[in-house]
């Protein structure tokens, strides 16, 4: 399964357009576009269909974009009910042997 990053180069390349191309077409900067295209940061819905529409994808992009976002929230809704999973809740002074680690001081001091 292609990411939306990987999908949204394959679309941008087969038109032959430059990533500071499409950045001039989104308003959205090159560096931003190519992250996304390498996978460092997440699109969003807004970038989606900006792309969407000016690469004329057809809504393959947006599509893309929804299958990765859905995907990703599976994802962590599986991890949140593995039970070998610590949970997400924060660690209290007292489960670390009642020292605050954040301050590394005792609590009550």
């Amino acid at each position: 399964m292609s990411t939306f990053g990987q999908t949204l180069r394959q679309h941008r390349q087969g038109r032959r357009i430059s990533l500071r191309e499409l950045g001039k077409m989104t308003s959205f900067g090159f560096t931003f576009l190519s992250q996304i295209e390498r996978g460092e940061r997440n699109a969003t819905e807004k970038l989606a269909h900006l792309c969407d529409e000016k690469l004329n994808a057809e809504g393959v992009l947006v599509s893309a974009y929804w299958n990765e976002r859905a995907g990703k929230e599976d994802m962590h809704r599986r991890a949140d009910q593995n039970p070998r999973r610590p949970s997400r809740k924060f660690i209290t002074a007292s489960a670390v042997g009642g020292v605050a680690p954040q301050y590394g001081r005792s609590i009550g001091s």
